[in-house]
């Protein structure tokens, strides 16, 4: 009974002991990691003193040398910005939580990257404003901030995964034509809308109307809508800018030169061929001088006004059956439609309106599967 006892008090001795030394192999590791993050920080403080010495010799740079002063500028915006994230780094390094010092060393790395980055942006900002101020007629090569491809529906934009599951297709169709509506547009986007307005008051006369500007983009020739008739045909082009902003004759050049291009390229075309300049900026004077001699037809100072977005299109299968289908405007068909009033095509506000008469929403088209 006694050796049993010493025998049990002898496990107890070891259980105590490999406790106390793995606490002090756990208590070497951090103070470890701590110096390691000491000497972290300490070259942190070097690399703050540094940068704070370049932002003093920076400012002095800007002063005494103004042509290359938005070269400095770019660069101190990205030194402060740097500073800061170095600071916040050091904030949540002051811990003995070591995710959150880890994490500090993460933002730090990201952001030297980011520094560099900034600095580029900037300075290619500072030299288009430059070159916007010594050349305004170059501001239109920078007004579309470039062609979105997102406003194909995307249900990731408007739902949950919940929402996704329990809504029907009709709520679903719906949201999608709200968050088309309200969301944030691009300059582009904002253009694009525009010549869908524009379009839309000649289709409600029961006109053909060609999108050729949002399909052709780049490559559309100055004609952003092809507006047909029994009787003739306007080449139109479309320009959706700030208030603050002008047309020049430029412009107006570039749309005769295209009509007379469409002329050229269709020379079986009996109907009379028009050209027409609808801005929703004012039109300098000399623009429309140009326009008069150039007998182009300008309206200036246009809004564009709310219109029905969904198009309810009757059409034939490949079964020569008749179909009743609805296209929302971030569909990948819905510029192409012709809409034809005669065949009883018609615009509506709503999702509810376009299903009520009995149309479904255009499938996704997806290419040759087979």
């Amino acid at each position: 009974m006694y050796l049993f006892g010493i025998g049990i008090l002898g496990v107890i001795i070891y259980f105590i002991y490999a406790s106390i030394r793995d606490k002090n192999d756990y208590i070497k590791k951090l103070e470890e990691r701590s110096k390691q993050f000491e000497r972290t920080l300490n070259d942190e403080k070097e690399k703050r003193d540094e940068y704070q010495e370049k932002f003093i010799k920076t400012v002095e740079k800007i002063i005494n040398n103004k042509n290359e002063g938005i070269f400095y500028t770019a660069e101190l915006i990205a030194d402060i910005n740097t500073i800061a994230s170095f600071e916040y780094a050091k904030q949540i390094s002051h811990t003995y939580n070591l995710e959150k010092r880890e994490r500090a060393e993460k933002i730090r790395l990201i952001s030297q990257d980011n520094r560099n980055l900034l600095k580029e942006n900037k300075i290619l900002k500072y030299e288009i404003a430059k070159i916007n101020d010594m050349f305004p007629q170059t501001i239109d090569y920078f007004e579309y901030d470039g062609f979105s491809e997102d406003y194909y529906d995307n249900p990731d934009n408007y739902l949950s995964k919940e929402d996704y599951y329990s809504l029907s297709d009709s709520e679903k169709n719906k949201r999608a034509l709200d968050y088309y509506k309200k969301r944030k547009k691009t300059n582009w986007e904002i253009g694009r809308d525009f010549e869908r307005f524009i379009g839309y008051t000649y289709e409600k006369e029961n006109n053909e109307v060609i999108y050729y500007g949002i399909e052709k983009r780049l490559e559309d020739l100055g004609r952003d809508l092809i507006v047909k008739n029994d009787s003739k045909i306007i080449v139109v082009q479309c320009k959706y800018w700030a208030k603050n902003k002008i047309i020049h004759e430029k412009h107006i050049a570039q749309l005769f030169g295209t009509t007379v291009m469409y002329r050229i390229e269709n020379p079986n075309e009996n109907r009379v061929v028009e050209s027409l300049f609808i801005s929703h900026t004012a039109i300098s004077d000399r623009a429309k001088e140009f326009a008069r001699k150039l007998n182009v037809i300008v309206v200036e100072n246009v809004d564009m006004g709310e219109f029905p977005l969904v198009k309810c299109h009757t059409g034939k299968d490949e079964y020569s059956l008749e179909t009743k289908i609805y296209h929302l405007p971030m569909d990948q068909q819905y510029d192409r439609l012709k809409m034809n009033y005669k065949r009883g095509d018609f615009y509506t506000f709503t999702v509810q309106d376009a299903e009520n008469a009995g149309y479904r929403r255009a499938y996704k088209w997806r290419g040759n599967q087979g």
